[in-house]
């Protein structure tokens, strides 16, 4: 949900003459007070700081730590608190470790590179750095979109490829080993006929590769 204007009325400064706002802290100057220019601001201004998760960013140079709170907070609340958050806030915590007071402007395919060798130092498998910097790029496109950072950073972070296998001196993570017998009729014997009869033909799918399994008796 968008923050909310703390003092969102239409006021007379009358040093000026001109009409103010305050939204979020901030005093908006509108033009000449009572004047319709005035008015069109006053509301567009309004109507934007309801909907904007990150109103008022844009109209200063924020830093990288301030545009990743940003994004937690709203990742927080689309993930609900799940796995999924608790793996972006483990993708944005090296960058905000190494860039927190760089301006977002200044962020692009060298600090981007910088988080993926902080990655690989730590000895991670390559499949897990490239899932993180998938993450990364989600972070950068959500910036985009709410106009915190220019509309080429997320075009230009994805030039950057996934580290390839065979190409780059990254372990490769363990394999996904076939679920064994036992576990599986360990676990059908708590399932209804149907079901158990399902899961036994995904494993068997999953270990032959075949696509066209017989499968008596579940219809």
């Amino acid at each position: 949900m968008a923050k909310k204007a703390s003092t969102a009325g239409y006021r007379l400064h009358k040093a000026s003459g001109q009409a103010i706002v305050k939204l979020i802290g901030r005093t908006y100057y509108l033009g000449r007070y009572g004047s319709p220019e005035s008015k069109e601001k006053y509301h567009r201004l309004v109507a934007e700081s309801m909907v904007s998760k990150t109103f008022g960013m844009k109209e200063r140079q924020i830093s990288v730590a301030e545009a990743i709170n940003a994004y937690l907070e709203h990742a927080e609340r689309y993930y609900n608190g799940g796995s999924e958050y608790k793996g972006v806030y483990d993708a944005c915590e090296p960058l905000a470790r190494q860039f927190a007071s760089l301006p977002i402007r200044d962020f692009g395919i060298t600090q981007f590179k910088v988080i993926r060798e902080h990655w690989i130092k730590r000895g991670c498998s390559r499949q897990y750095v490239n899932k993180q910097m998938k993450r990364l790029l989600r972070v950068a496109k959500w910036w985009v979109a709410e106009q915190v950072a220019d509309p080429m950073l997320h075009h230009s972070l994805k030039c950057v490829d996934n580290l390839k296998q065979g190409r780059c001196d990254v372990p490769e993570g363990e394999p996904i080993t076939p679920v064994s017998d036992a576990d599986v009729d360990a676990a059908v014997q708590f399932m209804p006929k149907v079901v158990a009869d399902m899961e036994r033909l995904t494993v068997t799918r999953a270990r032959t590769g075949c696509l066209s399994v017989a499968c008596s008796g579940i219809l």
